[in-house]
């Protein structure tokens, strides 16, 4: 009880006061000055002492922006393996390509080649454009990959290979060229592109991109077998964006991700 009566008398006091300060005060004392006189009539009609500090901060906004257009460029991809049990059935499991996407090829090439069992793959490109100079560029990417509760433990024959191989291609490429190759088991690849583009000046140009790639409560049994994930003789003279995953293995999450937002 003693320890609420100091408070009890502080609120006494302010409420009879605020008529009398609100008498003497002007309108030309700042908040400053009259939390000053407030400290001091409570310092002269109590035995209390009341701090009181005050801070103000001002912004300024000179225009709010308000696009008058807007090119937005927004992918959300999601990819997951959960709770899968599995094993092998075949001794060679193999992707390839050869000889492929060479001179004169011009635009977008998207492969996904999966020998393997339980895989995600995408290959996925999103773009916006405007004219209009006032306008709002946004690219966006939201990936997540998620490998859960996930068992592998085969009776693996020795002679067993997981092969991923690229040879003589995209030599000579004019474009965009998404590759995902997965001999492997449960594995999850993507492949991304997100463009956002003002052709006459925009006030604001914004690329964001979001990953999430988990492997939790996974497990994995194999040895003495052949993996090989190989790129030769390919992407000379690629004029472009390559994106390549390739995964021999098992449980893999990968992603090649662009996001571009611009103004000429």
């Amino acid at each position: 009880m003693k320890k609420l009566l100091p408070l009890f008398v502080v609120c006494l006091v302010v409420a009879f006061m605020t008529p009398a300060l609100a008498s003497e005060v002007d309108s030309t004392v700042t908040v400053r000055e009259l939390f000053a006189k407030a400290d001091l009539v409570l310092k002269a009609k109590a035995t209390l002492e009341l701090k009181v500090i005050a801070d103000i901060y001002v912004t300024k906004i000179d225009k709010c922006f308000e696009p008058d257009s807007r090119a937005m460029a927004e992918v959300v991809k999601k990819q997951i393996n959960e709770d899968n049990n599995f094993c092998l059935t075949l001794t060679s499991y193999s992707d390839k390509i050869e000889s492929s996407f060479n001179e004169g090829f011009k635009g977008i090439a998207q492969v996904n080649q999966a020998a393997g069992s339980l895989n995600n793959q995408g290959n996925i490109v999103s773009a916006a454009v405007t004219n209009k100079q006032y306008a709002w560029a946004n690219a966006e990417v939201i990936d997540y990959q998620l490998n859960d509760r996930l068992v592998y433990d085969p009776k693996v024959d020795p002679a067993t290979s997981f092969t991923a191989r690229i040879e003589e291609s995209f030599n000579g490429f004019t474009g965009l060229a998404q590759v995902n190759q997965s001999p492997g088991m449960a594995n999850n690849q993507n492949n991304i592109v997100a463009i956002a583009f003002s052709t006459n000046g925009a006030k604001v140009a914004e690329a964001d991109v979001n990953l999430d790639q988990i492997n939790v409560n996974n497990f994995v049994m194999d040895s003495g077998v052949s993996r090989t994930n190989a790129i030769t003789g390919s992407f000379n003279t690629f004029q472009g964006i390559g994106q390549v995953n390739q995964s021999a293995g098992n449980f893999n999450n990968q992603a090649n991700i662009v996001a571009f937002a611009g103004t000429k």
